[in-house]
C-alpha cells in the first residue's frame, strides 16, 4: 500500500519461574524449605502501521491484544475479605493441578507517534503508549545480598498498567557533522508491587503475604549530542530520572511512608554518559568510556537505643537513604589485523581495562551494632581495575575508506 508499512502477527510466551530453595547451614536455627514454582502463559495479537502522511509527516501505530492466563501446579489459599493476608486471615486453599488454569487477565496495549519534520535539519517527535505487563521484579535494598525475585502476575498481584507521554525535538549541526536531541517524558503505573515493611524476605513461602499493590510515576528529561565524523567520535548524554511510588492502604500494615511518594530501588535522578572513539592510525584506535549517576536509595538504621537491657535499631523511612554516586572509567585499545579488501578473515586484539580509577562503587549496604554503636559497611564489586586481552576475527573480507 503507497505510504504505508503493515505490521501484524501473533506471538505466545510461556513463563516457568523457579524461586529455588532455602537451605540453611547446620548451625541455622532456619529450616530448609523448597518454594512452589510458577508458571503463566501469554498470548496475543497485534497489529501496527506507519504511514507518510507529506514528506514532512508520518504517523506510526500500533494496537496489541494479550490474553494471559497463570497456571497450575500451585497451591491458592483464599483470605478474609478487606482484611490483610496473613497466616491468620486464611479461610480455605485450593490445589490446581498442572496448566489449570488459575486466573486469567487481558488487556489492549496502544502506541502512537507522530513526526513532523521542520527542515532538512530540525525534526519534532511526540508519542503516547498504553501497556499491561504481567511480569515484574521484587527487589529490596536493606539485605546484604540480593534477594531479588521475579513473580508473575496471580490472583493477588494484577498486571501493571502503564500510560507514558514523551516530545522530542531532533537537530543536524554541520551538515549531520553533529546530532542534538533533547527529550522529555512523563510515566504513570498502577499495580505496582513493593515488600511489605518488616516482609521475610527470604523464608516466605507464600509472598502474596508480604506484598503490597500501589501506584507509581516516573518522569524525566534526557539531552544528547553526538559527533558523526572526524578522528575524533562519539557522544555525551546526560538525563534527568525520577522514579517513585506510592502505597496508601486501609491500614498501617499495608502503608508505606505515611502514604506519600518515596523513591523506588531504581531512581537515580542524574546520569551522564560520555563515549569517545579516537583512530588517528588506520589500524589502531582508543575508546574510553565515562558514566555517572546518583547513587541508588536504601533503607538504612538511623539512630540505637536501649529498652530493658536490648539494643533497638530504628531504620529510616523507605528509601530514604543513599550509596555513594557511582562512577567508573573504562578504556579499551583497537589493534586491527591488515586491512586487505579480499581476505579469508579479519581479525584485531582488543585490550580493556574496565573501572581504571579502582573506585569502590557501592553494589549494598548493611549495619551492625558493635560496642554500642551502628556500624554501617558497604559492599562493592570489582573494586580495583581490571584487565583483558581478547583476540577476535571474523570471516569475509574487510571493507574500509
Amino acid at each position: 500500500m503507497p505510504n504505508h508499512e503493515l505490521k501484524f502477527g501473533f506471538n505466545s510466551i510461556l513463563y516457568q519461574i523457579n524461586p529455588g530453595a532455602f537451605n540453611p547451614v547446620d548451625s541455622s536455627n532456619y529450616q530448609e524449605k523448597t518454594f512452589e514454582g510458577e508458571k503463566a502463559l501469554e498470548s496475543a495479537i497485534y497489529l501496527g502501521d506507519t504511514y507518510d502522511i507529506t514528506p514532512k509527516i508520518s504517523v506510526s501505530g500500533g494496537l496489541r491484544y494479550s490474553l494471559y492466563n497463570y497456571l497450575g501446579k500451585k497451591t491458592v489459599f483464599s483470605y478474609l475479605q478487606n482484611e490483610p493476608l496473613s497466616a491468620e486471615t486464611i479461610i480455605d486453599s485450593t490445589v490446581y493441578p498442572n496448566f489449570k488454569t488459575i486466573k486469567s487477565y487481558s488487556g489492549l496495549d496502544i502506541r502512537f507517534s507522530l513526526r513532523y519534520l521542520i527542515n532538512d535539519y530540525n525534526s519534532i517527535k511526540l508519542g503516547y503508549s498504553h501497556n499491561n505487563q504481567y511480569i515484574f521484579m521484587l527487589t529490596n535494598t536493606i539485605s546484604i545480598s540480593p534477594t531479588d525475585r521475579w513473580k508473575l502476575c496471580d490472583p493477588f498481584s494484577k498486571p501493571i498498567v502503564g500510560e507514558q507521554y514523551n516530545l522530542g525535538y531532533y537537530r543536524n549541526l554541520d551538515k549531520n557533522k553533529y546530532d542534538v536531541s533533547f527529550e522529555i517524558y512523563y510515566k504513570e503505573n498502577k499495580n505496582v508491587s513493593d515488600y511489605k515493611n518488616g516482609a521475610d524476605l527470604v523464608q516466605n513461602q507464600y509472598i502474596e503475604r508480604d506484598i503490597l499493590s500501589g501506584n507509581g510515576r516516573n518522569y524525566g528529561f534526557e539531552f544528547m549530542i553526538k559527533k558523526n565524523t572526524g578522528k575524533l567520535t562519539g557522544w555525551l548524554n546526560y538525563f534527568y530520572s525520577k522514579s517513585e511510588f506510592r502505597f496508601k492502604g486501609n491500614t498501617d500494615e499495608e502503608t508505606i511512608n505515611q502514604g506519600n511518594y518515596y523513591p523506588s530501588n531504581y531512581d537515580k535522578p542524574h546520569n551522564i554518559n560520555i563515549v569517545a572513539n579516537y583512530r588517528n592510525l588506520r589500524r589502531v584506535s582508543i575508546s574510553a568510556n565515562f558514566v555517572y549517576s546518583t547513587g541508588r536509595p536504601y533503607t538504612g538504621a538511623t539512630y540505637l537505643y536501649s529498652l530493658d537491657n536490648h539494643d533497638i535499631v530504628n531504620y529510616s523511612e523507605r528509601n530514604q537513604l543513599r550509596v555513594p554516586d557511582y562512577f567508573r572509567l573504562d578504556l579499551s585499545l583497537n589493534i586491527d589485523g591488515n586491512l586487505f579488501r579480499k581476505k579469508i578473515a579479519h581479525s584485531f586484539w582488543t585490550v580493556t581495562v574496565y573501572n581504571l580509577t579502582g573506585r569502590k562503587n557501592a553494589y549494598s549496604v548493611f549495619t551492625q551494632v558493635k560496642d554500642g554503636s551502628i556500624k554501617t559497611y558497604m559492599v562493592s564489586i570489582y573494586s580495583v581495575p581490571v584487565f583483558s586481552i581478547s583476540y577476535n576475527f571474523k570471516l569475509g573480507n574487510y571493507f574500509s575508506n
